[in-house]
């Protein structure tokens, strides 16, 4: 029997991210809405996010100003899906942990892709090697921010608050915003400022991290048994 609609079965418990809140899920909301009514599986969903991502690289390593608004358009769409796969989830009260590592997983494989593709597009336009090493060390920052990150979940018994909280309802988080960020740079055709900005708030991301986890000692070290979200 299909469930009635119900927006609020889709928001997430406690605190939600500001970007996905005020504007993502003024998208996300609707397709969620049609694809609830279909067999597709909230996994199935991350899938479609994961390769509009390597299609947003790909139109990235081209390195043209025509080919990053594509590429930028597609991303944006990338992201929304992101987003409408953990909607699906909880609307379905389908949500596994499974699902938890595959979202995460396609996170990191999708900005590793996008950062490659966004290197290897400017190092062609300008065949300057520092692009080299700056796209390298955004790319080595941000998965050693994700594997902190996962370092510490993985061992936590309950579910820690959120980090750059925003008043009580919201927090600002860095992943999102490095999405929007990256769309932004990308349309304006400014992909070396993004590249800087990637291995700074990359580097900065996971030193925070790092020091984030002794805060969290008083959660409890150990395995998990809370249940996250999709």
């Amino acid at each position: 029997m299909e469930k009635k609609w119900d927006e609020n079965k889709i928001k997430k418990k406690g605190a939600e991210g500001l970007f996905e809140y005020f504007i993502t899920r003024k998208f996300s909301k609707y397709i969620t809405r049609l694809l609830v009514k279909t067999d597709i599986t909230a996994n199935q969903v991350t899938t479609i996010s994961f390769v509009l991502a390597l299609f947003a690289s790909v139109f990235f390593a081209f390195g043209l100003h025509n080919c990053l608004v594509i590429g930028a358009i597609m991303l944006f769409i990338s992201h929304v899906f992101d987003v409408c796969d953990g909607e699906v989830a909880r609307f379905r009260d389908e949500s596994t942990q499974f699902g938890v590592w595959y979202d995460d997983s396609t996170d990191l494989l999708k900005f590793a892709f996008t950062f490659a593709g966004l290197t290897y597009g400017l190092y062609r336009q300008t065949q300057d090697v520092g692009v080299i090493v700056l796209g390298s060390a955004s790319i080595i920052n941000i998965a050693l921010f994700y594997y902190l990150r996962e370092l510490t979940l993985r061992r936590l018994t309950k579910r820690p608050p959120p980090e750059m909280a925003v008043g009580k309802k919201y927090y600002l988080g860095i992943t999102v915003p490095m999405v929007f960020i990256t769309i932004f740079f990308a349309l304006i055709n400014r992909i070396y400022y993004l590249l800087l900005i990637g291995a700074i708030l990359g580097a900065v991301g996971w030193v925070k991290k790092f020091h984030s986890g002794f805060k969290l000692r008083k959660w409890g070290l150990a395995e998990h048994k809370w249940e996250d979200e999709h």
